[in-house]
């Protein structure tokens, strides 16, 4: 499976599909579990192959580490998936929002999600910068 992710970073394309079909069958199975509002099966299954995009761009550990990895972050994408469908329903908006002019307070929850990826963007820089 390395041997494929280093042919996709040496340019051969066919490569990158060559492991989408290996992970095709986890992808099917996982996308099956999941019953997310506004996602279809098939909504499911393109993000399972989009996970698998993601972290072949991104993947830079061991080579024995790369298919554990793969198969982790197909799982926590369809968690974060049902993760922001909840938060998206819970939200109550806020009709009058337009006419408030400069006086929206942010939420509590509004704070710790932007201290928290604030967070993860100092981390990341940090990682790029050693």
């Amino acid at each position: 499976m390395y041997n494929l992710l280093e042919k996709y970073r040496n340019g051969d394309m066919g490569a990158l599909n060559e492991i989408i079909e290996n992970f095709n069958p986890l992808i099917l199975k996982e996308a099956s579990k999941w019953r997310i509002g506004c996602y279809e099966y098939e909504d499911l299954v393109q993000h399972g192959y989009l996970s698998v995009i993601k972290v072949v761009n991104m993947f830079k550990g061991e080579e024995s580490k790369f298919v554990p990895y793969c198969i982790n972050a197909i799982k926590t994408n369809y968690k974060a998936l049902l993760k922001g469908e909840i938060k998206h329903h819970r939200e109550i908006p806020d009709e009058n929002i337009l006419n408030k002019g400069n006086e929206y307070m942010f939420t509590i929850e509004d704070e710790i999600i932007a201290y928290e990826k604030t967070k993860e963007i100092y981390e990341a820089l940090d990682k790029l910068t050693q």
